[in-house]
């Protein structure tokens, strides 16, 4: 060690001093900063080249300063200032993104990561001058590691929004001990207040600003409260933004505009009441904040802004059928909310189901929570009740109706006349249950049906799909589903003290490889891919001698009208 430096840090030094750079004051703490000078095609880059304290795992970062490059050219990303030779003048100091995360490497040798880092920067420098990039397609491709990314913003707007208009803004604060707001600019003030309210946060409404700036969005990018006035001058907008502002108290505007590949993207904007100068007293008026010359040249405050729309998330958290159910709005019952439901239940909601119906007499115990969904939180809650609240915090507009009640004290016809699919997941009442219900639906009263259970100790999962055209006996048809000898899985359930004791022992990872199978059996159904069966097998390999069937360990096996005769 010298002078406080690692071993990685002085190795990596001796290499940039060979180049002529020298240690100034660190542009971050605990870092080592060098600055020189890189000559690419006859134009001369003032570069600094940070070093952390420990590389690998980390790398060293590049920065140009006062480039006149920053925000446009790619890569080269927000300025901000920095006092580099304590002398009190501040110099630019832009951040070069020189590798993505994925395109790292590991070495052992810190000098080996530093030599390869800074061939890339000199040929992005090299590019820069030689004008390789297509600039704003590159630029637009990065845009939101260029802009402010300082507060939470979210989009739940139907359809297209008007050129200049006023949208209701909800401001979310949730998490009381660490207070996080969230902003979102929506149409559907009542959806997005009532899971406010279903979760228990705190929510203000309120009115903000659109602006569509079309295909104005300048380069280099705006950054400062200036740079904001003259785009809203340079788009004609600025007259109708101060028109809107008096119906408006809010300091966040929105701004949409196109990207070069036609699409519509939004960033936000919110503008710090300051004091005006020579007074305490603050300006409420973003118009009046963005005129003062005491703030023009000051940072505004950004946020990306990310569509919470429902068929949105599901492009991007699922794949076309999660999408493509999303937006059929499907609506799925739930009969029994245990381990096997409750799993099944938050899947589909991940999977585009965003209405349910759940359907369970029993409350949590502490002996459920091993394998349930829910936790130690709900014991002592209606399974039901305590599930539809969980489901109901995943996404804004879900809704989970609960039933505290056992389904055949139900009015069932009238309960699942709007319903497309409904799931039993009984448990230890289900040679009763399940039947009946199984009965009603091939009469044409309830709809099609998905019945879900796992055999003893979590070996095996099946689910038995029933509709109005079904003939089958229902009891003979689970049980020519089942894996297992009936009198060797008899005595592998356990009891204890109480009457109706008797359990089946198995584990959440056990429950959860079967149930990812059974909802994907119910999702292919949904998407009206027709199925007769599905039976999935975990570790059988200890129960050979008692299983029924030659099988193969963790396989899925489909059954229709050859393999299943139903």
């Amino acid at each position: 060690m010298h002078n406080g430096m690692t071993s990685s840090q002085i190795s990596q030094v001796d290499y940039l001093k060979e180049l002529d750079f020298t240690i100034i004051s660190p542009i971050i703490d605990n870092e080592i900063s060098l600055r020189g000078k890189i000559a690419t095609d006859g134009v001369i880059f003032d570069t600094i080249c940070s070093l952390p304290k420990k590389s690998p795992p980390s790398y060293p970062t590049f920065y140009l300063v006062d480039s006149g490059l920053e925000l446009t050219e790619p890569h080269i990303e927000r300025p901000h200032l920095h006092d580099l030779n304590k002398n009190g003048k501040k110099n630019v100091v832009c951040r070069a993104c020189i590798r993505e995360e994925q395109d790292k490497f590991y070495s052992s040798n810190p000098v080996e990561i530093l030599h390869y880092l800074y061939k890339d920067f000199v040929g992005l420098c090299s590019k820069i001058v030689c004008k390789e990039f297509g600039s704003r397609d590159e630029i637009f491709k990065e845009f939101d590691s260029y802009w402010p990314n300082n507060i939470d913003i979210c989009w739940d707007v139907q359809g297209m929004p008007m050129d200049c208009t006023l949208y209701e803004q909800i401001t979310l604060q949730y998490n009381s001990k660490d207070p996080v707001t969230l902003y979102i600019l929506t149409d559907r003030v009542d959806i997005v207040t009532d899971f406010a309210n279903k979760n228990g946060w705190l929510y203000k409404k309120g009115k903000s600003i659109y602006i569509d700036i079309e295909d104005e969005m300048p380069i280099p990018l705006p950054y400062t409260y200036g740079d904001l006035v003259k785009l809203l001058k340079k788009t004609n907008k600025f007259e109708q933004f101060k028109k809107l502002e008096k119906h408006t108290t809010s300091q966040l505007f929105f701004i949409g505009f196109n990207l070069p590949n036609g699409e519509k993207h939004f960033v936000g904007a919110w503008m710090n009441a300051l004091p005006i100068k020579g007074k305490r007293k603050k300006s409420n008026k973003v118009s009046g904040i963005m005129h003062s010359p005491l703030h023009q040249i000051s940072y505004f405050l950004g946020g990306h802004v990310e569509s919470i729309n429902y068929n949105r998330l599901m492009q991007r958290g699922g794949n076309k059928m999660n999408a493509k159910l999303s937006s059929k709005q499907k609506k799925v019952a739930i009969v029994g909310c245990g381990s096997i439901g409750s799993t099944i239940a938050f899947k589909l909601s991940k999977s585009g189901i965003r209405d349910f119906v759940l359907v369970d007499p029993e409350r949590l115990k502490v002996s459920n929570i091993g394998r349930h969904q829910l936790g130690m939180s709900h014991v002592g809650d209606s399974k039901a009740i305590a599930l539809s609240k969980y489901l109901e915090a995943q996404f804004i507009g879900l809704t989970a109706t609960p039933y505290n009640s056992k389904v055949e004290l139900l009015d069932i016809i009238k309960l699942f006349s709007d319903v497309d699919f409904i799931i039993t997941a009984i448990g230890s009442d289900a040679p009763a249950v399940e039947p009946w219900l199984a009965n009603q639906v091939q009469k044409g009263l309830i709809p099609q049906m998905i019945t879900c259970w796992l055999e003893a100790n979590g070996i095996s999962g099946h689910a038995l799909f029933t509709n109005k055209d079904s003939s089958f006996d229902f009891d003979k048809a689970c049980s020519a589903l089942n894996i297992l000898d009936k009198n060797y899985a008899a005595s592998l359930l356990e009891e204890e003290v109480g009457c109706n004791s008797t359990y089946m022992p198995y584990s959440f990872l056990d429950a959860d490889i079967h149930i990812n199978h059974m909802a994907s059996f119910t999702l292919s159904l949904l998407g009206n891919i027709e199925k007769k069966a599905m039976s999935s097998f975990g570790n059988i390999q200890p129960y050979k001698r008692w299983i029924k069937m030659d099988l193969q360990p963790y396989t899925i096996v489909e059954h229709d009208n050859e393999t299943f005769p139903l």
